[in-house]
């Protein structure tokens, strides 16, 4: 028996299985009377929009068995896909009222034990119990209530039984294979949890030279702070100094004011009154010139002008 390659077209190409953690091998039917691998391919992928076809392996009513998916993840079961495999197979093989009673061939029995056979023994560590149906693990009637897995896994382990010793020991050889490399891989998660240690030390020196930083930032920020705080009281105090100062000086201003405004009103005032001085001057002027003769008059003028201007420059020096 053999696995069949079928010429399909993907979507993309999903990642690889990791068949150490693989659980199950999971039985589904397509709940279509007759779709072969690529109708079930197309409807998966060009109506549900997946990469292709769900399932790992398909197995036809003939007993054809078609690679799908293969060792990569599947989409076949939610939550189920990264960690088991699943295996389709043609038909509606499920009884109920809409009057489907479509049976499981004999071929597909066949096939289907053979295609778990060969997963049980390339995945060691998986046993016939974890042989189960899509209803195992979610609500529905996935593979159907015609679908023959007492028989399937019956069959299973009759092939697993009459496996040869050579193919026994090649089994073993590859267990032995699989230890080292997972070996291998716990050596590589050893290496990459040192040097994760070794970066969460090294983030944990920096996280304490960060933080006495902060601490320096903060205490020079407070420095900085307080010196500013010194800063505009003595800018408060110059400003009280200035609006005091000014206010003085409109008072020395005002107060000035005052006093040049009564000085000028005396000058005015003694100017006023010398002008009446020598206008009763002037008066007893032409009454003397009416009484002497012109020389007279004239020595008499020149005389009182000499008076006048002697008081006038006596006023203003007591002033000063």
């Amino acid at each position: 028996m053999e696995v069949k390659q079928p010429d399909l077209k993907w979507n993309g190409t999903p990642q690889k299985l990791d068949s150490d953690d693989t659980k199950n091998s999971i039985q589904h039917h397509m709940a279509h009377p007759s779709w072969d691998i690529y109708e079930v391919h197309a409807f998966h992928r060009d109506s549900n929009g997946w990469f292709g076809v769900g399932y790992n392996y398909f197995v036809e009513f003939n007993g054809d068995i078609y690679e799908g998916r293969g060792d990569r993840v599947g989409a076949h079961v939610a939550g189920w896909n990264d960690r088991s495999y699943g295996v389709g197979y043609q038909g509606y093989l499920h009884s109920d009222s809409t009057g489907h009673d479509q049976q499981m061939t004999d071929e597909q029995v066949e096939s289907g034990a053979w295609i778990n056979a060969k997963l049980l023994k390339d995945n060691p560590h998986l046993s016939l119990d974890d042989i189960i149906g899509h209803n195992d693990v979610s609500a529905t009637a996935c593979p159907g209530n015609n679908f023959r897995m007492d028989e399937l896994r019956e069959r299973t382990q009759q092939i697993l039984d009459d496996c040869p010793v050579e193919e026994i020991e090649s089994q073993l050889e590859k267990k032995k294979v699989k230890l080292e490399e997972a070996e291998a891989k716990l050596d590589k998660k050893a290496s990459k949890i040192v040097a994760l240690e070794d970066e969460i030390k090294q983030l944990k020196e920096d996280k304490d030279q960060l933080e006495e930083g902060k601490d320096q930032l903060e205490q020079i920020i407070k420095s900085q702070e307080d010196e500013l705080d010194e800063r505009d009281k003595e800018i408060s105090k110059l400003k009280n100094k200035i609006e005091t100062t000014k206010k003085a000086h409109k008072e020395d201003v005002r107060d000035l004011k005052k006093e040049k405004d009564e000085l000028a009103e005396a000058l005015e005032n003694d100017i006023k009154a010398l002008q009446r001085q020598n206008d009763e001057l002037e008066e007893e002027i032409k009454k003397l010139k009416a009484q002497l003769g012109e020389k007279v008059e004239l020595d008499l003028v020149t005389a009182l002008k000499f008076v006048v201007e002697a008081v006038k420059q006596a006023f203003s020096k007591g002033r000063d």
